[in-house]
């Protein structure tokens, strides 16, 4: 498995806007809003960063 780690210097990008917005979709308001300031407090900080597994399979043809 590999690890793509979005931290507080690529977070301007799409991906990271991407990966924000999808989770704060899943949240309540009040949720997003504590969502909010711990995000805005880690940013300042500079210890914001978001992480996503990527995953691949790999297989082979069987010989006939």
């Amino acid at each position: 498995m590999r690890i793509a780690v979005h931290g507080a210097g690529g977070m301007a990008g799409s991906m990271g806007s991407f990966l924000e917005r999808a989770i704060l979709s899943n949240l309540t308001p009040e949720e997003a809003g504590h969502w909010r300031i711990a995000a805005q407090q880690a940013r300042s900080e500079g210890t914001f960063m978001l992480v996503r597994a990527f995953h691949c399979a790999v297989g082979t043809k069987a010989s006939l």
